[in-house]
C-alpha cells in the first residue's frame, strides 16, 4: 500500500493517511528520552494477555470505520484494559 493512496474496504473507498517518514537522526534535546529513563529495552516493551489481545481486536472492529484521530478514548474504554492504561501512564 502506497503512502496517500485510496484503498477500498467494506466495497467503498476511504482516504489513507500519508505516513512521516522516519527520523534517523539523533534527537538531542532536554525532552527527548534517554534508555535509562524508560528502563532500557524492557521499559518499551509490554506483554498483553490473550484476553488483552482479543479485546483490542473487537475495539478495532468496532471502530474500523472511523479514520485514526477520529476514535475517542471513550470508544476504548474497557475493564479488561484498565491495567495496562495504568501501568502505561503511571510506571
Amino acid at each position: 500500500m502506497e503512502h496517500g493512496v485510496t484503498r477500498e474496504r467494506n466495497g467503498s473507498e476511504e482516504s489513507m493517511i500519508s505516513m512521516n517518514e522516519p527520523h534517523h537522526q539523533t534527537i538531542n534535546y532536554p525532552e527527548a528520552w534517554i534508555s535509562e529513563q524508560i528502563r532500557g529495552k524492557a521499559g518499551t516493551q509490554y506483554i498483553l494477555s490473550a484476553k488483552q489481545l482479543m479485546v483490542i481486536d473487537d475495539l478495532l472492529d468496532k471502530t474500523s470505520y472511523l479514520l485514526p484521530q477520529q476514535v475517542t478514548q471513550v470508544q476504548f474504554d474497557h475493564p479488561a484494559l484498565q491495567s495496562l492504561i495504568e501501568e502505561l501512564l503511571h510506571p
